[in-house]
């Protein structure tokens, strides 16, 4: 041997053997994303899209006459208890009927479950619930009269199980 080495030659097994590598990777990326995606979200938003349909003007109205009205709401989320109190356009109290909080983890519905808020004392409505830390998507639903008030809002349950509205 003369002290020179040759250079290696890429062959055309060496090139069918990177080609099947890269597409068993994107394979195998591919496969557990859709498993993780399965066993996450269900992907059902409503039951019924036709009635859901249907309704849909309707909810987009009622939001526009909440608006038009200046209605707010203080909702919170602290050592598990959550209050909350509807306020007209002035930010004075109101009274209310009924509030019910549809609350569940965003991408699960396995947590999904629906709250009804208690009066406790003049216009302050409370409910205990431990949740656990995370995000929880809530939908609050409060009837004052012949009027409905609705607000959706994500909120983050820290360690402490201190929400904060995102």
């Amino acid at each position: 041997m003369n002290g020179t080495a040759r250079p290696r030659e890429i062959t055309g097994y060496h090139v069918l053997a990177g080609v099947l590598t890269f597409f068993a990777i994107i394979i195998a990326v591919n496969v557990t994303m859709a498993v993780i995606a399965t066993r996450s979200w269900t992907g059902l938003v409503v039951k019924n899209s036709y009635v859901a349909s249907q309704e849909y003007n309707g909810k987009i109205e009622a939001a526009r006459i909440q608006e038009a009205l200046g209605l707010s709401s203080d909702f919170s989320y602290s050592d598990g208890r959550f209050s909350f109190e509807l306020r007209d356009h002035n930010g004075k109290a109101m009274p209310v009927d009924e509030i019910i909080v549809t609350i569940g983890r965003p991408a699960h519905e396995h947590k999904d479950r629906r709250l009804v808020l208690e009066h406790r004392s003049g216009t302050l409505h409370e409910l205990t619930e431990d949740l656990e830390a995370g995000m929880w998507a809530m939908e609050i639903s409060a009837r004052s009269g012949d009027l409905t008030y609705r607000r959706a809002v994500r909120m983050l349950i820290g360690a402490n199980g201190e929400g904060r509205l995102q």
